[in-house]
């Protein structure tokens, strides 16, 4: 799950969350009332692609200290941190000089722990998709 939105006409007037197993399980995405959609930064890579992941920004507008960090789950795995970067009140922006690799079915979560609450964090990323064999395609001219 990397989204939820309000597909409807009418503005949601209360939050809606999706939670994993049961109503009481963990919370796994929001609906905030006003927004109408989520505002998460994950992402799956697609079964049968590889994933390179090119670059990150992460961003606070408020003079508060925020540690960003980069997590990937490989397949049955568990969130292993893959970078991490620190703001306050200004922006925090990575190019990886050689992409990591990302294999299918790997879970991307960008998350953000602020010193005090309240604090909006925005999260980019830029990942490339490539099929499998792609490449070997490109590379005999087919």
């Amino acid at each position: 799950l990397f989204r939820m939105y309000n597909t409807g006409a009418t503005p949601l007037t209360g939050n809606v969350s999706a939670h994993y197993a049961s109503d009481s399980g963990t919370m796994v995405a929001q609906v905030r009332a006003g927004f109408d959609q989520s505002l998460m930064s994950v992402y799956t890579i697609p079964a049968g692609h590889v994933g390179y992941f090119l670059n990150l920004n992460m961003s606070t507008p408020k003079n508060s200290e925020v540690d960003g960090r980069l997590y990937f789950r490989n397949f049955g795995g568990v969130f292993r941190i893959q970078h991490s970067g620190n703001m306050y009140g200004s922006s925090y922006n990575f190019d990886f000089q050689i992409p990591l690799a990302i294999p299918e079915k790997t879970d991307v979560d960008l998350r953000a722990q602020a010193a005090s609450s309240g604090i909006d964090v925005a999260g980019h990323y830029d990942i490339v998709l490539v099929k499998d064999n792609e490449f070997s395609l490109w590379s005999t001219g087919y």
